[in-house]
């Protein structure tokens, strides 16, 4: 009989834990859960970039992106509605910062534009830290200046300078003046390297507008020293040989002096 009667009361328990259950959970209301692309996708739309890593654990998804600024981050999102419950950032995005393009570059730019011979091309900074190439060319009846991009090598102005002419009224026949010549970079760059033997790195001219203007040949000598040789852009007479730190420093105390 007590065994009729436990096996009652046990059937009776089975019964209520079952309708307890049903009551809390009520499979007929519970909605579907969304498959993994559906998730992948409704990211995606809302944060452009790559799903790298989707699982279901529970209720939840756990997605990994990678955005298209190369952002990473981790999401929960809710496996039913797919709504998204957390977002932590785990990497920033990489900042491309961006590279001037070589002199080379900027040169065969600078006569792509404007043919002639190129008598001036200096890397500017203004007052604002913009930074320009500005660069004068010799055609064959004017100076042309141009102001480029360092980045894009793009002719940002253009400008026509005509040859100056002698007043014929103040001066008498065959007393004008000969136009400044300036020997050519190649020229400055043989005269450096007699200088210094090894391999040339680099050449630019400055002082363009002042009475001396000069070439600064870069040059990497035998011991793989960089130096710097500064050839008068009107003699060829060399007037410095420096290593390049020493006269990086140099030239910024006159900087300094100038401002």
């Amino acid at each position: 009989m007590n065994v009729k009667k436990w096996g009652l009361y046990g059937g009776v328990a089975a019964v209520l834990v079952l309708a307890i259950g049903l009551y809390y959970f009520q499979p007929w209301n519970r909605t579907d859960i969304l498959s993994a692309e559906a998730v992948s996708e409704s990211v995606i739309l809302q944060y452009p970039g790559k799903i790298e890593e989707n699982k279901l654990q529970g209720d939840e998804y756990h997605l990994r992106l990678v955005t298209k600024t190369g952002g990473e981050y981790r999401l929960t999102v809710d496996a039913e509605t797919g709504s998204i419950q957390t977002i932590e950032q785990i990497s920033e995005a990489e900042v491309n910062t961006p590279v001037p393009q070589s002199r080379e570059a900027i040169k065969k730019a600078v006569l792509a534009d404007t043919p002639g011979e190129l008598k001036y091309l200096e890397l500017i900074s203004d007052s604002s830290g913009e930074n320009y190439y500005k660069a004068e060319v010799q055609t064959v009846d004017q100076i042309v200046e141009l102001q480029l991009d360092p980045y894009s090598g793009e002719v940002l102005s253009r400008s026509e300078v005509q040859p100056q002419k002698p007043d014929s009224g103040s001066e008498q026949p065959g007393e004008s003046e000969e136009p400044i010549r300036l020997i050519s970079e190649q020229d400055a760059i043989d005269i450096a390297l007699a200088e210094v033997k090894g391999e040339f790195e680099d050449i630019e001219l400055r002082a363009r507008e002042s009475d001396i203007p000069y070439y600064l040949v870069e040059i990497e000598d035998v011991s793989g020293e960089e130096m710097i040789v500064q050839v008068l852009a009107i003699t060829g007479t060399v007037k410095s040989v420096m290593p390049e730190d020493v006269f990086d420093n140099n030239d910024d105390d006159q900087d300094d002096e100038n401002e």
